[in-house]
């Protein structure tokens, strides 16, 4: 994911959650360095989780509690939802496979096999 994208989506999500003018201005201040820093567009990164923690290291989270826990409630959030998709990859993954229409032909021949033989 493009590192200004997520960004975006990160202070999009924090206006959802209400969080304070304090948050939304040291989002800006990331996202326009991100924006202003050359190959910054093409900077990418892992996830909106990543980037939220990177958020709450900055020295703006850091000296104003407000700012650190509007992104602490969105890290939470997004750390819900990981856990919640990754549990449902999982419950994919060990779903027992249908048997295709070749396994079950295949399987009525030898039970027609073993009646004509017994």
């Amino acid at each position: 994911m493009n590192v200004v994208d997520g960004l975006e989506r990160v202070r999009r999500m924090l206006e959802d959650n209400g969080a304070a003018p304090a948050t939304l201005q040291a989002v800006d201040a990331v996202l326009a360095n991100a924006d202003r820093i050359s190959g910054g567009s093409n900077a990418q990164a892992q996830s909106l989780l990543r980037l939220t923690r990177m958020l709450m290291r900055t020295p703006a989270s850091q000296q104003d509690i407000r700012v650190y826990n509007d992104l602490a409630r969105l890290e939470e959030q997004l750390a819900e939802r990981a856990e919640s998709a990754q549990r449902e990859r999982e419950a994919l993954d060990s779903r027992p496979m249908p048997k295709d229409h070749k396994f079950y032909k295949a399987q009525k021949a030898r039970e027609k096999a073993a009646k004509k033989s017994g």
